[in-house]
């Protein structure tokens, strides 16, 4: 027989806290404490995780110099000490007078739409950012 004993363990760890688990199983403290990080935010995990295994989950929310917050999560913004590029969805006028919708990264001024000069001679299909030949003949 493998005689495994499912009682409460109650043996007193490291820790100061009392184990909550069987006596088959291995000894892990999963009272709830409440935790420091090192950005300074806190949250309430199990006493035995690390900062490795339950990062911090708090939104990053800085002021990025788009002028939007940041979208990342604190822990990765923290460990790396970079932000992921901004996805705020903008409205952008091109200087060729299109108008795109586009995340805030992409602030480019490349213009890839179709747009066509009324004129009765020709009507010529032209993709921006292509200027329009002239007509050559009196419009």
């Amino acid at each position: 027989y493998d005689f495994q004993c499912h009682k409460k363990c109650h043996k007193l760890l490291d820790c100061g806290h009392t184990c909550s688990k069987k006596c088959c199983e291995d000894c892990v403290c999963l009272k709830d404490v409440v935790r420091k990080y090192p950005c300074g935010h806190t949250q309430t995990v199990p006493c035995s995780s690390t900062f490795s295994s339950r990062p911090c989950e708090e939104k990053c929310n800085v002021l990025l110099s788009c002028g939007h917050r940041c979208s990342g999560n604190c822990s990765s913004c923290y460990k790396t000490r970079v932000h992921p590029l901004c996805k705020f969805d903008i409205k952008l006028t091109r200087y060729c007078g299109h108008t795109v919708s586009t995340p805030c990264r992409g602030l480019t001024d490349t213009c890839n739409m179709e747009y066509s000069i009324p004129c009765a001679h020709d009507n010529p299909v032209l993709k921006c950012p292509d200027l329009p030949v002239p007509c050559k003949k009196p419009c």
